[in-house]
């Protein structure tokens, strides 16, 4: 087995429909991610980034994709997450996994 071959087969343990992932209708893509709210890292980059008083209301999401499943967006871009616009904070690749730290404002 070759190294992304592998990379593949570990990737597919964490997203996994019948595990941690969930169906996902992303930028109107239908792909598996896996879902953390406010994740205390996301919201620790968006207070530094923004520098927003901590009673700002915010959402936060981080979503975990396979990288081949988007293209990876740039900071401040929007993108639709299940009919939802999120502002992209971050996004990392590691492994073949696509992390994007996103947020929006509590109305």
């Amino acid at each position: 087995m070759t190294l992304q071959e592998q990379l593949a087969a570990d990737l597919a343990v964490f997203i996994d429909a019948q595990g941690f992932s969930r169906s996902t209708i992303l930028q109107g893509q239908d792909v598996l991610a896996d879902h953390v709210s406010d994740s205390a890292q996301a919201l620790d980059e968006w207070r530094k980034r923004t520098q927003e008083p901590p009673g700002v209301g915010v959402r936060l999401l981080t979503l975990l994709v396979g990288e081949s499943d988007l293209k990876r967006p740039l900071a401040e871009d929007v993108l639709d997450v299940d009919g939802v616009e999120w502002t992209v904070l971050s996004t990392s690749v590691e492994y073949g996994l696509l992390t994007l730290h996103l947020y929006r404002h509590e109305s």
